[in-house]
């Protein structure tokens, strides 16, 4: 029993000396940045499961459309979909694919914001890109399933002679400033303050696009994550006078009605969307300055 209670404070001692560490290294200022971590991640997201309302997260919900307009950007997150069925798929989801197979005379670029294949593989990297390169251009915002191990090694090897991998890196598409990132790092955006600089700098409204959600307020949806924050921060940190949107390509999965959820303050707009196998799965569409959702059908 001693030997118990003695392992438990050396334990406790030992936590309580890394925090200080910790608070010394980063400061009292970086610290609290943060909105939470770790325990305090699960408990926000308990809280926004218990007080959700729908319609908190549909009146920023952009325009549908039913066409695919000539020279659109596409967006799509967590394109292979959802359940273990998709292991043996050596393409996208098969309505995904049908899509891009339709309209690919009128796609420009295609945005995949993560969890493309459940389990990666070469001959999946190679199908994607010899059947859709030659027709649009194809960006990823990687999420966990295409980097974790033993995936990662992989994902750099390829991607680096298709696309930029030195994230966060910038595009400018369909009328917009276009923020390619990876959210599987320990640090988020708000921690580039190099780059936050450069970000509030651009002329033009500003699309991030990534994974997993960075706001408090869709973290009941957003998957796992270590960092979410207040909307606070995002407009103390990014002072662009633009509209500033963020979407996330997680969602497919946790999003049950309307299958895409949104977020406005200020001039920040949050989308959280992604292919989760139902009817109707929502896409988005970036044409002239603006964006669209369009509705993908079983």
């Amino acid at each position: 029993m001693k030997g118990k209670i003695g392992i438990f404070l050396l334990g406790l001692n030992s936590s309580i000396l890394l925090f200080l560490i910790i608070f010394i290294l980063l400061g009292k200022d970086k610290i609290s940045k943060y909105y939470y971590f770790l325990d305090n991640n699960l408990r926000q997201a308990l809280y926004n499961q218990n007080n959700f309302k729908e319609s908190d997260f549909k009146s920023c919900l952009p325009q549908i459309i039913s066409q695919v307009p000539n020279k659109s950007s596409i967006v799509i997150g967590h394109a292979y979909g959802r359940g273990q069925s998709k292991l043996i798929r050596k393409n996208l989801n098969p309505k995904v694919d049908r899509f891009l197979q339709t309209n690919k005379k009128n796609i420009e670029t295609l945005f995949l914001t993560g969890d493309v294949f459940n389990v990666p593989s070469l001959s999946k990297w190679e199908n994607l890109y010899n059947k859709y390169n030659k027709y649009f251009d194809i960006y990823l915002a990687p999420g966990n399933h295409d980097v974790d191990l033993p995936y990662g090694d992989l994902f750099k090897l390829y991607l680096e002679t298709k696309q930029p991998i030195n994230f966060p890196f910038v595009l400018k598409k369909a009328g917009f400033n276009i923020v390619v990132d990876d959210s599987n790092t320990s640090k988020t955006l708000l921690d580039y303050e190099d780059k936050i600089e450069k970000f509030n700098k651009l002329n033009g409204d500003i699309i991030f696009l990534r994974h997993h959600v960075l706001i408090d307020k869709l973290s009941y949806y957003g998957g796992a994550n270590n960092s979410f924050f207040k909307e606070e921060i995002f407009e103390n940190f990014l002072k662009n006078d633009s509209n500033i949107y963020f979407i996330y390509g997680n969602g497919g999965m946790y999003i049950n009605k309307p299958r895409i959820a949104c977020y406005l303050h200020k001039n920040f707009t949050h989308f959280l969307n992604g292919i989760g196998d139902f009817n109707n799965d929502i896409i988005l569409i970036l044409y002239r300055n603006k964006i669209y959702r369009y509705n993908l059908k079983n």
